[in-house]
């Protein structure tokens, strides 16, 4: 090959590649979460910028916001505050750890909430925590017991949160409504806030491995949580 073919196919190489850069740039705008502020200015909700999709970025803003305006009380007197982190995102799912407070008109305290929320970004399912695990199974009874054989390994201790508390109430609160969890990339946080308690139960956390053959790993949420790494994701004003 002559010295003038050599040069022609490096250009065309060169110019080639970044135009490939150019265009896979241009088609992947980098997803950020955004703060907004409603009502009173007391209460935050996350919502979506950056998909490519405009009516799916709507339809998944739609989800989040109404999951979070859900934790208010249902009293038509009822108003609702709190702000949120990103507790997981791995651009499959992401996870919202919701707290505040809901307050009705005539009662002696405000509802403490802590929750999570954890949104499928391609179908906007939200899931619970059942639908880790394999049906039928009794996976709140497992992890009780797997909390009550492994209480200090487990256990959390958390900055600001109430430290006092036995394995006895978190076995009493852990439950229902108040049944509330968190999924990092190796294990799930279980927790709970009694609604009119004035302690916060902290909880455990609970690695997946020793929850391994209660798993349903062929299901949808444990398919998104291994599909990419945790990694951040800018929040905004």
């Amino acid at each position: 090959m002559n010295k003038g073919r050599i040069w022609l196919v490096a250009l065309i190489f060169l110019f080639g590649g970044l135009g490939a850069e150019s265009s896979a740039g241009a088609a992947a705008p980098e997803l950020q979460i955004v703060r907004e502020q409603v009502g009173d200015g007391k209460l935050f909700l996350p919502q979506l910028a950056g998909l490519t999709d405009p009516e799916r970025q709507a339809t998944l803003n739609t989800t989040l916001r109404d999951a979070v305006l859900a934790f208010n009380n249902p009293s038509p007197e009822s108003t609702l505050q709190g702000d949120f982190t990103v507790s997981f995102y791995n651009g499959e799912l992401l996870g919202i750890h919701f707290r505040g407070y809901s307050y009705t008109r005539g009662t002696a305290r405000p509802n403490k909430i802590d929750r999570g929320i954890h949104l499928n970004l391609t179908t906007g399912q939200i899931y619970d925590l059942k639908d880790l695990f394999l049906p039928d199974t009794d996976f709140a009874a497992a992890i009780r017991q797997l909390c009550d054989r492994n209480r200090e390994a487990y256990r959390l201790r958390i900055a600001g949160l109430w430290d006092e508390w036995r394995h006895e109430e978190f076995v009493r609160s852990w439950r229902g409504a108040d049944a509330a969890f968190l999924l990092s990339a190796d294990a799930v946080r279980v927790y709970s806030i009694p609604r009119y308690a004035t302690g916060a139960i902290s909880g455990y956390r609970v690695p997946y491995a020793d929850l391994r053959e209660m798993i349903d790993q062929s299901g949808s949420l444990w398919q998104k949580l291994q599909a990419q790494p945790n990694r951040p994701i800018s929040v905004r004003q």
